[in-house]
Order: C-alpha cells, then sequence, then structure tokens
C-alpha cells in the first residue's frame, strides 16, 4: 500500500475574519473578492484573508515539491 502524505499548500483559501460566519453580510464580502478575482485583481482580499496571488504562490510551490517525488498519486 501506499502511505498518505498530507502537503502543506494544498488546501482551501484562507478566509481570514469570514472563516466560519454564516451571516449575509460576510457572504456577501466574500463575494465581491471572489468576483474581484474572476476581474483580474488577484491582490483582493477578505480581511486577515490570502488573495488570489498568496493562493497561487503557495499552492505551486506544493505542486512543484510534489513534482520532485519520483512516484505521486493525489488524492
Amino acid at each position: 500500500g501506499l502511505s498518505v502524505v498530507v502537503i502543506d499548500g494544498v488546501q482551501e483559501t484562507d478566509c481570514g475574519d469570514l472563516e466560519g460566519a454564516t451571516d449575509l453580510a460576510s457572504h456577501e464580502l466574500f463575494q465581491r473578492v471572489y468576483e474581484a478575482w474572476f476581474a483580474d485583481d488577484f491582490a483582493a482580499r477578505v480581511p486577515g484573508g490570502e488573495s488570489a496571488l498568496e493562493v497561487r504562490a503557495r499552492f505551486v510551490a506544493a505542486v512543484e515539491a510534489i513534482e520532485a517525488q519520483d512516484t505521486v498519486v493525489v488524492v
């Protein structure tokens, strides 16, 4: 069998101050940031959270580390 390894950098976006929030205002704020990303404003972020640039940087670094391994299965 294969052993399971959790790779740092491969996780959902850090939503900062909105983490766990369920109110309408928080949802609307997140939606505005998400829409900004689709409009190529990759520096937009929720308070205390990651920008799309930061998400990409950590994810690319993780993928590059994975690529350096001999045999990899990503689930």
